[in-house]
C-alpha cells in the first residue's frame, strides 16, 4: 500500500515518532534504508545480523521491524520465528520482510513464519512508508474498517 501523497501530512513527517529496527547484512543497504526512513521522520536503529538485532530488541522497543530474508548464519524467516516466541509486545511486533525472492511460495513462507508483510527488493519507498504508517501505534489502535 503506497503512502497517499494527497494526505495533508508531508512525506517528511509521515513516520514521525515511529521507531523502526532495520536488519540487513549488507551495510550499504541497511544504512540507505535508515537514511530514507529518517527522512520520513522515523527513529531508526540498524543491525547487520540477527544476533545484533536480538541484542537491540533486548534494550530498545521499536514499533516495527524491517528484515532482509536472505542473510548468513540465520535468515530472516528463522529470525522472525524467534522474535515471535519473545514475551509480551516484542513477540507481536509488526514486521516487514524485505526480499529479492518474489515467488508466491517465498511470500507464503515469510508470512507463515510470522512476518506481517513482504516487500520485494528494491522496495518502493512510498509503499514502504505506507506499510509502516499503518504500523504506527496510533494506527493499530484504530479499527481496520475505520482506516479505509
Amino acid at each position: 500500500m503506497a503512502y497517499d501523497l494527497s494526505n495533508d501530512e508531508p512525506l517528511e513527517s509521515a513516520l514521525s515518532g515511529l521507531h523502526v529496527l532495520a536488519v540487513d547484512d549488507n551495510p550499504d543497504t541497511v544504512q540507505l534504508t535508515a537514511v530514507l526512513l529518517r527522512h520520513c521522520g522515523a527513529v531508526v536503529c540498524t543491525a547487520e545480523s540477527t544476533k545484533e538485532a536480538l541484542k537491540i530488541l533486548n534494550e530498545w522497543r521499536p514499533h516495527a521491524l524491517l528484515c532482509d530474508v536472505k542473510m548468513p548464519e540465520e535468515d530472516g524467516v528463522q529470525f522472525i520465528a524467534r522474535v515471535r516466541r519473545l514475551p509480551g509486545r516484542l513477540g507481536s511486533i509488526p514486521a516487514i520482510a524485505i526480499t529479492a525472492y518474489t515467488e508466491p511460495q517465498d511470500r507464503t513462507r515469510a508470512l507463515s513464519a510470522g512476518f506481517t508483510d513482504v516487500m520485494a527488493k528494491p522496495f518502493d519507498l512510498l509503499a514502504l512508508v505506507g506499510a509502516l504508517w499503518h504500523m504506527r501505534p496510533a494506527a493499530r489502535d484504530v479499527p481496520s474498517e475505520a482506516r479505509s
